[in-house]
């Protein structure tokens, strides 16, 4: 924010990731499973709190981008193809919309993961 200051353009945010308590997974490091799939709402205040732009492009469930991230089973997204959303929570935080109304079906448990040739 600083630097968009001092050159006096707009800051943006490109990309939204859930806070990971348990580690990042990079390396060696495992990916608890409880911090495999999505928590966007735990980064929407933060986002909120800041006065830049911001787009959410990580629309569609999916088994991470990165192969290092992939094999250990980490998910990101929020829609299925169907419309259904894997968090109301994190789309409501998303939205800022505490009363969106839309069908949440979570992402199972072991999505993604090298095990899961269903994906």
């Amino acid at each position: 924010m600083a630097y968009g200051k001092s050159v006096g353009l707009p800051v943006w945010l490109t990309e939204w990731q859930r806070v990971r308590p348990g580690g990042s997974g990079w390396g060696q490091a495992k990916v608890a499973s409880s911090d495999a799939g999505i928590d966007y709402a735990s980064l929407a205040p933060v986002v909120r709190a800041y006065p830049i732009g911001n787009f959410f492009w990580s629309l569609m469930v999916k088994r991470a981008y990165l192969k290092v991230q992939r094999f250990k089973g980490t998910a990101n997204g929020l829609f299925w193809p169907d419309g259904a959303v894997a968090s109301l929570r994190d789309a409501r935080a998303i939205a800022g919309d505490a009363s969106l109304k839309l069908e949440e079906r979570p992402i199972p448990a072991g999505f993604g993961s090298v095990d899961d040739t269903s994906h």
